[in-house]
């Protein structure tokens, strides 16, 4: 998976990771809270948004 992202997007392999977080999403004008996940890279910066589950 990491040596794809590399080719993909640059950075050292070793330093991709997968990471999850919380936080209000503007959905058709009204925020609701999510679970979402990405990736992310020390010289690349976050890739690859997907909302993970809804919570409300």
């Amino acid at each position: 998976m990491e040596e794809g992202f590399s080719k993909e997007f640059g950075g050292d392999p070793k330093d991709w990771q997968h990471v999850k977080g919380f936080g209000l999403i503007d959905f058709y004008e009204e925020q609701r809270p999510a679970e979402v996940h990405w990736f992310q890279n020390k010289d690349v910066g976050k890739v690859k948004f997907k909302i993970k589950e809804w919570l409300k």
